[in-house]
């Protein structure tokens, strides 16, 4: 028998200084920032000394976040520490641009920090349910962001931006471990509002049809 079809309802506000989101009721914030990672910087795989060490470790797994991602919307094909992972790691950090006129809808950073909090919580969620991470993992997502007020009422920025979710699929591979775990997320729905708005929106879209 097939499967059942992994379902998530994410909130999801993405600040200049951090990313506030909810995921399937569990609350989330991270600094709004990313490190590239080179070959130089790269440690050796992650290896656990006992049962418990490992269990705390997917418990807090989304301050762990060390992912590539394959999407035709993402244009940077590297490798990256994401939020608490990336302050932590001591590297340079990439944030958003304030003055970049594209703004917000235009930034890889935007889907970076969606696409791997959305693939993190989809891989912590697997764990706890002991499917196993050796699997390619799948969810569909029905999302509700915002964008800044001035750049969200410009004429065909909230179509193009919902359409840099939806118009394909997108895989984030996390590298953290010899074996990497990979998630697959499509999108259902994706609404955007004006920042402060998305609150009010959460679960707006049901996982039923």
């Amino acid at each position: 028998m097939e499967k059942e079809q992994n379902v998530m309802n994410v909130a999801n506000d993405i600040g200049y200084g951090y990313t506030k989101a909810k995921l399937d009721g569990e609350q989330v914030k991270i600094p709004s920032v990313i490190a590239r990672l080179q070959p130089q910087n790269i440690n050796a795989p992650l290896a656990f000394g006992s049962q418990q060490e490992q269990d705390d470790y997917f418990a807090n797994f989304l301050d762990h976040l060390d992912i590539s991602i394959s999407s035709s919307e993402v244009r940077d094909s590297g490798r990256f520490l994401v939020g608490p992972a990336a302050v932590n790691s001591q590297l340079p950090l990439t944030s958003f641009d304030v003055n970049d006129f594209g703004g917000k809808s235009e930034d890889d950073l935007s889907l970076i920090l969606s696409l791997s909090l959305i693939a993190g919580k989809r891989v912590a969620d697997a764990y706890r349910a002991g499917e196993p991470l050796t699997e390619p993992l799948q969810v569909t997502v029905n999302m509700a962001t915002a964008l800044p007020v001035t750049e969200g009422k410009r004429k065909g920025v909230e179509d193009a931006y919902v359409a840099r979710y939806k118009n394909q699929k997108h895989t984030v591979t996390f590298h953290n471990f010899k074996d990497p775990i990979t998630v697959t997320i499509q999108f259902n729905e994706v609404y955007v509002g004006l920042e402060g708005e998305v609150a009010l929106f959460y679960l707006r879209y049901s996982s039923k049809e």
